[in-house]
C-alpha cells in the first residue's frame, strides 16, 4: 500500500503539467482526486504508525497553522457571515439582481471552496512525501523522478516551439491562446518557474555527485578519466536534464522567471559553499565547479540561436511593471479595508474592479503578487499563519544543512527552491498554478524528510 501511495503522487506529479499546468476545474479537480486517493492509501498501509514522535511534535506547529488556516477558508464561505466590507458588497449584488442575498465573508464561497481544496491539496502532497521519504533510498528515487520528469517536459516545450505550436489547442477548440516557449503551460511564466524548479533539482545532483565522483587528487590522467565517465554514467541525466531546462528557461523569454531561477540557484550556492568548506576539498570543489562550467558552454554551443532569440526577449521592457503597481495598489488597499477578515480566497477578480483605479480591456482574476492576493483574499491572520508554517519548514532545512553530515542535498534543494518560488512571487501567480504547487509541495517536503536524522524518522 505505501509503494502503491508513493508511485501515485509520482505519477500525479507527471500528469499534472499536462493539461495545462492542471489550471482549468477539471483538471484541478482530478488532481485533488488523485492526491487524496495517494492519502488514503498511505493510511491504508497505516503510515501513520510508522511516524515517529519526535517527527510529530516538531511539526505540531506548522500542522496546526495549516489547519486553522484552511478552516478559516471554509469559514468565509458559510452563509450568514459577514464584515462591513463584504456585507456592502453584498447589498449591491443584491440590488442589482433585484432579490436578497444571503451573505458571507466571502464574495464568491464556490470560489473560495475550490481555493481551499487546492490548498489542502498541496499540504497532504507536501505531508505525504515527508511521510514516504524519510528513507534516503526512496528520496533519492524520488529526486530522480522529479528530474526524470522535469527533462521529459524540457523536450516536450522544445518539439511544441519547433512546431509552432501551443498547448491550448490540444485540448480547446477556438483561438489557441498562450506563449510560444510556455510548454505544457498557458503563460511562458509559469513554465519558466517549472523549468527553474528542475534545475535547481538537476544541478544540485549534479554537483552533488560531482563531488565525489571525479578523482582530483591522482593527476590529470585520473581526473579526466573520471570526469568521462561521471558524463557517460552517474552524472549523465543530470547534465542532460541541466542543459534541457537551461535551454528551455532563456528561450520561454521570461524575465522575472529567469531572474528568479538565478536567484534560487544562488541560494543554493550558497548553502552549497558552507558544505563544502567542511566536506570536500578544494580541488573537489573545482571538479564540481568545471562540471557545472561545461556543461553550461554545451548549452550555449549547441542552442546558440535559440538562446540569442530569448535573452532578446528577456531584454525587451514594456509596461509590465506599470500593470502590477495598478494591480499592487488596489490589492493593499483591499488588505486594508478588510485586514482581518480579508474578501474570501479566489474572489480577486469581483473584487478588484471596485478598488481599480485604471481599469483595461482583459479581465483581472490575479494580483501578480501571492503574498498580496493570498492576504487580501483569506485576511492578514490567516495568511500569517499558513506563511507561518510554510516558514517552519524551510527552517528546518536551513537546520539540516549546517547539522545532518548525510543526504543535506534534499534540504538544500528545498531552500533554492524557497527562495525561486518566493522571489517569483513577488512579480507572478506560478504558485497558483496547480502543478507547480504541486511539484513546490513535494520538493519541501523531501527537503524537510531528509531533515531529521534516521533516528528520527
Amino acid at each position: 500500500m505505501e509503494s502503491a501511495a508513493f508511485w501515485l503522487l509520482v505519477l500525479t506529479l507527471a500528469w499534472a503539467p499536462f493539461p495545462l499546468g492542471s489550471n482549468r476545474p477539471w483538471s484541478w479537480s482530478l488532481l485533488s482526486l488523485l492526491v487524496a486517493l495517494s492519502w488514503c492509501l498511505w493510511l491504508l498501509s497505516d503510515g501513520v504508525s510508522r511516524v515517529s514522535g519526535q517527527m510529530i511534535r516538531r511539526l505540531a506547529l506548522p500542522i496546526l497553522f495549516t489547519l486553522a488556516a484552511l478552516a478559516w477558508g471554509c469559514l468565509q464561505m458559510m452563509p450568514g457571515l459577514s464584515s462591513g466590507a463584504t456585507s456592502f458588497l453584498w447589498m449591491q449584488a443584491g440590488d442589482a439582481l433585484g432579490r436578497e442575498l444571503s451573505p458571507a465573508l466571502s464574495l464568491d464561497p464556490w470560489r473560495t471552496g475550490t481555493e481551499v481544496m487546492k490548498l489542502a491539496t498541496y499540504a497532504m502532497a507536501a505531508w505525504l512525501t515527508l511521510a514516504l521519504c524519510r528513507h534516503p533510498q526512496r528520496a533519492k528515487r524520488m529526486l530522480s523522478l522529479l528530474i526524470t520528469i522535469g527533462a521529459l517536459y524540457a523536450v516536450y516545450a522544445l518539439t511544441l516551439d519547433v512546431r509552432g505550436e501551443v498547448q491550448f489547442e490540444f485540448f480547446y477548440a477556438g483561438v489557441p491562446i498562450g506563449n510560444e516557449g510556455a510548454g505544457p503551460f498557458v503563460n511562458r511564466n509559469s513554465y519558466a518557474t517549472f523549468a527553474g524548479l528542475v534545475l535547481v533539482c538537476s544541478i544540485a545532483r549534479l554537483v552533488d555527485v560531482a563531488s565525489w565522483s571525479i578523482v582530483v587528487s591522482q593527476g590529470i590522467r585520473q581526473f579526466l578519466l573520471t570526469l568521462a565517465q561521471f558524463f557517460v554514467g552517474a552524472g549523465m541525466g543530470a547534465v542532460l536534464t541541466f542543459f534541457l531546462a537551461l535551454s528551455t528557461l532563456i528561450a520561454c523569454g521570461s524575465r522575472a522567471g529567469f531572474v528568479s531561477a538565478a536567484v534560487g540557484l544562488c541560494f543554493l550556492f550558497l548553502f552549497a559553499a558552507f558544505i563544502a568548506a567542511k566536506r570536500i576539498s578544494l580541488l573537489q570543489g573545482a571538479a564540481a565547479l568545471s562540471v557545472l562550467l561545461i556543461a553550461i558552454f554545451g548549452v550555449v554551443l549547441t542552442s546558440g540561436d535559440s538562446l540569442v532569440a530569448g535573452l532578446e526577449r528577456l531584454a525587451e521592457t514594456g509596461g509590465a511593471l506599470e500593470l502590477r503597481g495598478v494591480l499592487w495598489d488596489a490589492s493593499a488597499r483591499m488588505i486594508g479595508d478588510a485586514p482581518l477578515t480579508g474578501f474570501g480566497l479566489g474572489s480577486y477578480e469581483y473584487v478588484y474592479p471596485f478598488y481599480a483605479q485604471e481599469h483595461f480591456r482583459v479581465t483581472m482574476d490575479k494580483a501578480h503578487n501571492d503574498y498580496l492576493e493570498l492576504a487580501a483574499g483569506i485576511g492578514l491572520p490567516a495568511a500569517l499563519l499558513w506563511w507561518a508554517a510554510m516558514a517552519w519548514a524551510v527552517g528546518l532545512c536551513v537546520q539540516a544543512v549546517f547539522v545532518r553530515r548525510h543526504d543535506r542535498v534534499y534540504p538544500l534543494i528545498a531552500l533554492g527552491a524557497t527562495a525561486l518560488v518566493g522571489f517569483h512571487s513577488i512579480f507572478d501567480f506560478s504558485l497558483q498554478i496547480p502543478a507547480i504547487a504541486l511539484m513546490y509541495a513535494v520538493i519541501l517536503g523531501l527537503g524537510v524528510a531528509q531533515s531529521f536524522s534516521s533516528r528520527a524518522a
